[in-house]
């Protein structure tokens, strides 16, 4: 049975707010139709009701549409009656905002106004945590976690709303600002959008570019959007979530093209070997499969910083390859220095590796490239069994596909002089 305490009413019209506000609205297609369908704009709220997410913040078991019961239909009702956004019309069960939602480009140029791209976070972080950080600082309006199309696993970067363009000036005034004793780069949403968009041009990727695929947007540590409303019309569950854009698997196929002729990019390059440009980490627990080795990357810079992550079978050890000895100087650094020196929320050494430890793994290297190399031209998809190949498990590139620095290219791995 659902019982709608008053602590939990406060929830409820903060999550049915955001279901409706220009900053989930925009993106949220099947609300849109909902809306639609009514020439004054009012949703059934037992609709809203039947969101899962909704469900699971009050309790309500899995039930068709008009099966939701009329009391906690009246319930929520008397939670949301006080809101100044939504009006609920005479007999309460029907729910719209105050203000139409305007035009949608506009609306989504003032949301993305007021919000800012940041990383790196750990991956053990939630919606709550860093909320309650960022509201330290300015007034936060949600706050959407990013993750990789495919794995589903989190980016380590986050997209920040605020109340206003002027919060997110105070936020990017603030140099000093960190997470975790881990330094956090910040900035606006339009100009990381742009650097994206320059960046696909430069590498000649085709497609549109989307910013919001796959994240977890939240109020409260909700998620918005929903997932399957039974509906009486249809047993069927809908093909895909309300909140996701029509269009989306295709733009996220995109993205994971573009992953794609990242890797190719570098299986171009030789493996080059410069002292000094590999760290070790050690785990005391194995990662969760969920972090792959972009999501490592992550954590140390990304793909500006660092060229290549394996993670060994026992996914206790692995091994960073920086692009230059002084930016891996640099990171190890920086993760010595932290009071708390974690991956994934795991306790973790990192070293530098020297000597005949360096050299052997440049060799593993290379033998992988070559041995997936000879896998593409005798016609196989140049993957390592399981993802891993060579001596010590040396594996692939990202999501343990044979990638960056584990597949075929040219043989030979380039040794500098010093």
């Amino acid at each position: 049975m659902v019982n709608i305490t008053e602590e939990i009413k406060p929830k409820i019209l903060k999550q049915v707010e955001f279901y409706f506000s220009d900053s989930n609205l925009p993106r949220d297609n099947f609300l849109k139709e909902k809306i639609a369908e009514d020439p004054s704009g009012f949703v059934d709220l037992n609709i809203i009701i039947a969101f899962q997410r909704f469900r699971e913040l009050i309790g309500l078991e899995q039930c068709p549409v008009s099966s939701v019961p009329a009391e906690v239909v009246a319930s929520v009702a008397d939670a949301l009656k006080d809101s100044t956004f939504l009006d609920l019309n005479e007999e309460k069960t029907r729910i719209k905002r105050k203000t139409p939602l305007g035009d949608e480009q506009e609306v989504r140029k003032r949301v993305d106004a007021r919000s800012l791209y940041v990383k790196p976070f750990p991956l053990s972080v939630n919606i709550d945590s860093l909320t309650e950080f960022f509201n330290k600082i300015a007034p936060v309006n949600g706050i959407r976690l990013r993750r990789h199309f495919t794995s589903k696993a989190f980016k380590g970067s986050v997209f920040v709303e605020f109340e206003t363009p002027e919060d997110v000036e105070k936020v990017l005034a603030a140099t000093d600002l960190e997470y975790e004793g881990a330094p956090l780069l910040c900035m606006s949403k339009s100009a990381y959008i742009e650097a994206k968009v320059s960046e696909r041009k430069r590498k000649n990727i085709r497609g549109k570019f989307n910013p919001e695929r796959n994240d977890d947007s939240s109020v409260d540590g909700l998620p918005d959007g929903c997932d399957n409303v039974e509906d009486d019309a249809s047993s069927k569950k809908r093909p895909r979530e309300e909140g996701e854009e029509e269009g989306e698997e295709e733009e996220g196929e995109k993205e994971e093209g573009e992953e794609k002729a990242e890797e190719k990019e570098e299986e171009k390059k030789e493996t080059v070997y410069e002292k000094g440009r590999l760290l070790c980490f050690e785990l005391e627990e194995a990662l969760p499969e969920i972090m792959d080795q972009r999501a490592v990357s992550d954590l140390f810079g990304g793909r500006e910083k660092v060229a290549f992550c394996e993670i060994q079978a026992d996914r206790k050890v692995g091994y960073l390859r920086f692009r230059t000895a002084e930016i891996a100087t640099e990171a190890l650094a920086e993760y010595t220095k932290k009071e708390e020196q974690k991956i994934a929320g795991i306790p973790a050494k990192t070293r530098a590796v020297e000597g005949d430890e360096e050299i052997e793994y440049f060799k593993r290297a290379d033998a992988a490239r070559a041995a997936s190399g000879l896998k593409n031209r005798n016609g196989g998809n140049g993957h390592h069994k399981g993802g891993r190949g060579g001596r010590g498990g040396f594996r692939g590139g990202r999501g343990g596909r044979g990638g960056r620095g584990g597949r075929g290219g040219r043989g030979g791995f380039k040794r500098n002089k010093h």
